[in-house]
Parts: C-alpha cells; sequence; structure tokens
C-alpha cells in the first residue's frame, strides 16, 4: 500500500503543486487548506507524513503541531515544515520537536520535494 501524506499549506498553488507531484509518483495524497481542516484530517486518517506550512490564517502550522504533539490520541507523525520565512525556519530546525524531520525553505522544486518526501519516509 501506498503511503499517505498529508500536506497543510493555505497557498493553493504551492498545495496543488506538491499534490499533483506526489500522486504522480504513487503516494496517496491528501489536502487541507488550513490548520484546522487538517486538525480534522488527522481525526480521520493516520497519514505516514505530514507536510505542514508554518505561516497560515487563523490557526498556525506551529499551532497545529503544538496540538498534534499534545493530542494522546494521535500517534507521531513525521513532519516536513514548509515555510517562507527564514526566521520560522531556524526556530522550527531548533525546536527539538522530534516529529519534525526536515524543514524546507520556500520554494521548492519538484525533485527537492520528492528527494525530501522519500527520505523522511525511510527514516520512519
Amino acid at each position: 500500500m501506498a503511503p499517505t501524506i498529508l500536506i497543510v499549506e493555505d497557498e493553493a498553488n504551492i498545495r496543488k503543486f506538491m499534490s499533483v507531484n506526489l500522486a504522480v509518483r504513487g503516494y496517496n495524497v491528501i489536502e487541507a487548506d488550513n490548520a484546522r481542516d487538517g486538525l480534522a484530517q488527522l481525526q480521520d486518517i493516520r497519514p505516514d507524513l505530514l507536510i505542514l506550512d508554518i505561516r497560515m490564517p487563523g490557526i498556525s502550522g506551529l499551532d497545529l503541531l503544538d496540538i498534534i504533539s499534545q493530542a494522546p490520541d494521535v500517534p507521531a507523525i513525521p513532519v516536513v515544515v514548509i515555510t517562507a520565512s527564514e526566521a520560522a525556519a531556524d526556530r522550527m530546525s531548533a525546536s527539538g520537536n522530534p516529529q519534525i524531520v526536515e524543514v524546507v525553505m520556500k520554494p521548492v522544486s519538484a525533485p527537492q520535494l520528492v528527494e525530501i518526501v522519500a527520505k523522511a519516509l525511510a527514516e520512519s
């Protein structure tokens, strides 16, 4: 069975870019356009990997990461953090959160995305 990846990203063009590039490589991809929808998806499915944008309106990706890290009913899911903010990338890299397997700066290329996802899944 192909790994399932949940992409939580508020920018539709970036979300679709990632989704299409991963789906054509055989991954099951589920999308959420905000953290609240991402959390709802996590209550219904158990993805093998979460790709999470940090800066989103409403609940931020950082808030979502805190919520799922503390939720007893949500198993630890490896997380690839994507962000356009160097400060946020530095903060996430230094956070020590064991669920974060990679922090990536936007924009990300298709080959880079595929490589990061394969590596993250192999390490989990």
